[in-house]
């Protein structure tokens, strides 16, 4: 069945391998991405500080995570590759264990802070190991990648609120979640690192600016379009009374599946569309969405329908923002550190600045509308620079061995 499925994928059995690693521990990940948001007023009760103290923790593991993203691009080109990932793996699950059993605050920062580090180490690598290893082929993988990260993160509020509910501490959800992403360190034993794209001489060379800075800023604006409407949407809906707290629930649900399953569709997609026709059928289904929202009188029936379809619009952003950026930036570690590092900077200020737009009388919950109108029409002006930017590089024709690797 394995060898069937890795025939159809077109992959060789050292790749399959490698390729499986990545997506397993990319489910570990998108079980400790989420985690922090079911446990914080559990911990907010047992610190003893308000949920509004307790919030900072947050900005603690966003900041650990900016800086970590900087320093990933250097480690994969200077360290063992996969050393980097089973590190960060092992310190990831032995933070989850730490964050259950901490009883001081401070204490607490400083723990999301290392996680956050650590967490930018494996997501950051498994992209950019993802594309050192399966090189042209690399844009359906890529999108499914960041599917598969949507199932760590379905279950990990319940996992965590319901072993909570039957024990009554954290350590219990923690430490199955611990074990998991430990576990995923032994995917890595004697399993080769592949080999970066460029020689050393490339990868030192300094980054073309302009293509950079429209890579950090698709990656900005895609990471916070996805985080206000699935930050805020449930606020939005208490405050314009057009649900209660259940429904609004669901309604924050639905944009998760959404973004989730159509990852997994857009793997499919992209084995016949090319990445930029993608890109924008996803972005005039968010820009027509919204602006037909923003026409209309509000109520919940036409909210949910808009949410579902920003959600299906949103999905393939990020991803494929990825995809694009080894076409015109030669040094690929360095550039996707540099590029997470544009999507930290939106988790560290975007909550703050919407969160404040929220509370105006002149601009008022109607904001998270008004910023992903203009999220996507940036993204699109982005995508019409890129067109008009000469590329970097293609993906190198590989040599006969190389060839035999994929």
């Amino acid at each position: 069945m394995l060898n069937s499925l890795r025939a159809r994928l077109g992959l060789s059995a050292r790749s399959f391998r490698v390729v499986s690693a990545y997506y397993l521990s990319y489910i570990a990940l998108g079980m400790v991405s989420p985690a922090l948001g079911p446990a914080l007023p559990f911990l907010a009760e047992r610190t003893g500080v308000s949920l509004d103290v307790a919030s900072g923790l947050f900005s603690a593991k966003a900041l650990g995570f900016m800086l970590g993203s900087f320093a990933t691009g250097r480690a994969l080109e200077r360290l063992r590759p996969h050393g980097v990932i089973q590190v960060a793996l092992l310190v990831m699950a032995l933070s989850m264990l730490t964050l259950a059993l901490t009883p001081k605050f401070t204490l607490l920062l400083l723990v999301l802070f290392v996680a956050g580090f650590f967490t930018a180490w494996q997501d950051v690598g498994s992209n950019v190991l993802l594309v050192w290893q399966l090189k042209e082929k690399v844009t359906p993988f890529l999108t499914g990648l960041h599917f598969i990260w949507g199932f760590g993160a379905m279950v990990t509020p319940l996992i965590i609120v319901q072993l909570q509910l039957r024990t009554g501490a954290l350590l219990a959800p923690f430490a199955l979640i611990a074990m998991f992403v430990a576990a995923n360190a032994l995917l890595y034993v004697r399993l080769p690192s592949p080999a970066p794209l460029q020689a050393t001489k490339v990868q030192a060379a300094p980054l073309p600016l302009r293509p950079l800075l429209v890579f950090m800023a698709m990656l900005f604006l895609a990471g916070t379009m996805e985080m206000v409407i699935g930050g805020f949407v449930f606020t939005y809906l208490l405050r314009t009374e057009l649900s209660t707290a259940q429904v609004a629930g669901g309604v924050t649900s639905t944009f998760y599946t959404a973004v989730t399953c159509t990852r997994l569709v857009a793997a499919f997609l992209l084995l016949r569309f090319s990445s930029q026709t993608v890109l924008q059928a996803a972005l005039g289904l968010i820009i027509g969405t919204v602006t037909i929202l923003l026409a209309l009188s509000p109520s919940l029936p036409v909210v949910w329908i808009a949410v579902l379809l920003c959600g299906i619009g949103e999905a393939t952003l990020f991803p494929l923002s990825l995809a694009l950026a080894p076409q015109y930036l030669t040094a690929v570690g360095r550039a996707t550190s540099l590029m997470f590092v544009g999507a930290s900077v939106g988790a560290l200020t975007m909550p703050l600045v919407i969160g404040r737009l929220f509370e105006t009388a002149t601009v008022g919950p109607q904001v998270i509308w008004y910023y992903t109108l203009i999220g996507a029409t940036l993204y699109a002006f982005c995508l019409l620079i890129l067109r008009i930017t000469p590329k970097g590089m293609e993906f190198s024709a590989p040599t006969p061995q190389a060839a035999n690797s994929n």
